[in-house]
């Protein structure tokens, strides 16, 4: 049973987060209208949470629905990082945003060193795509940052994750995971070794 409740517990830290940025870009925007994807083990959660959210927002179920949504979305928030690279792949601009519990997110910050959290930011050693983590995951920070992204700033996002998703982009004969994971080590030995990310046959026996 608590492995059950762990999805509807990251999903209660953000609910009250995304319900006033969208209110913050409703007061802005008055056209806005907003599709929510739910997964089947939050769904008794967030159906019911979504009544009182302004502008209205259409709840979608299914992985295809999730998918249509997508491909006809201008912007999207997105609380997972697999998520943020489908909407990537859909060319639909993004901001990332969540809220770890502490104990989590301290442990995780002293095992992990990458500096950002999305895939292609991380390929591309620069954020791209915004991310709001922790403290800095706040309603007006996300509407700030998801406004510009109607506008030239999403079409800039889109064209920028070019090259990092080219990256990604798997050979003929390999499959995407394979390849996914190629490119990460290679990330992760040229930011731990140069020298051997330059020559890969470099050891530092055979320097001496």
């Amino acid at each position: 049973m608590r492995a059950a409740r762990q999805p509807q517990r990251g999903v209660t830290r953000l609910l009250e987060i995304f319900k006033q940025t969208a209110a913050l870009l409703a007061r802005r925007m008055p056209g806005l209208r907003l599709v929510v994807p739910i997964a089947e083990t939050v769904r008794d959660l967030l159906v019911p949470a979504l009544r009182d959210w302004p502008a209205a927002p259409v709840p979608v179920f299914g992985e295809a629905a999730k998918l249509d949504a997508m491909a006809a979305s201008n912007v999207a928030l997105a609380a997972s990082g697999t998520v943020a690279l489908e909407l990537a792949l859909a060319r639909v601009p993004a901001v990332v945003a969540y809220r770890l519990a502490l104990p989590s997110y301290l442990l995780i910050k002293r095992l992990v060193k990458v500096r950002h959290v999305h895939l292609l930011n991380i390929l591309a050693e620069q954020a791209i795509v915004p991310e709001r983590l922790q403290g800095a995951c706040r309603p007006d920070l996300l509407a700030a940052d998801l406004e510009p992204l109607f506008g030239s700033a999403g079409a800039a996002q889109i064209r920028a994750l070019v090259p990092p998703l080219a990256a990604l982009r798997p050979p003929a004969d390999g499959a995407p995971s394979d390849h996914a994971a190629r490119e990460i080590s290679k990330f992760l030995i040229a930011r731990s070794d140069p020298a051997r990310a330059v020559d890969p046959g470099y050891s530092p026996a055979r320097q001496a």
